[in-house]
């Protein structure tokens, strides 16, 4: 039987030295929190992220992080053919809102949390 750890954002998007950068960390967590508040097409999130204007990604970077996530169980994903086509519609599943939850509480703190208050107003 395979080893059953918890999925973290530095096992689902290792870089070449094996730590994901700060941003990619973000930008998973982002995924996850977005995808609870109502599931949605991967197009219409890449939409968002340029809206936000918080780092241009490639529209395949997105859906790459999309994959990881649902290989490691965070997301799932359905097919969907209203509108009259089929697109995927991602959602966050409970596995990936109890690691967003764990990293909230335990890894968002001090400056970054401050920093995090301040943005928000």
């Amino acid at each position: 039987m395979p080893n059953a750890r918890k999925p973290t954002p530095k096992s689902i998007c290792p870089q070449a030295d094996g730590q994901p950068a700060l941003g990619a960390r973000f930008h998973l967590l982002f995924l996850i929190w977005r995808l609870h508040q109502r599931p949605t097409y991967g197009y219409a999130l890449m939409q968002e992220i340029r809206q936000m204007a918080v780092g241009h990604k490639k529209t395949s970077a997105v859906y790459l992080a999309l994959e990881r996530l649902e290989e490691a169980g965070l997301v799932k994903s359905r097919l969907d053919s209203s509108g009259g086509r089929m697109r995927r519609l991602y959602q966050t599943t409970p596995k990936g809102w109890a690691l967003y939850e764990r990293i909230r509480r335990r890894m968002i703190r001090g400056t970054l949390r401050d920093f995090m208050r301040a943005l928000a107003g």
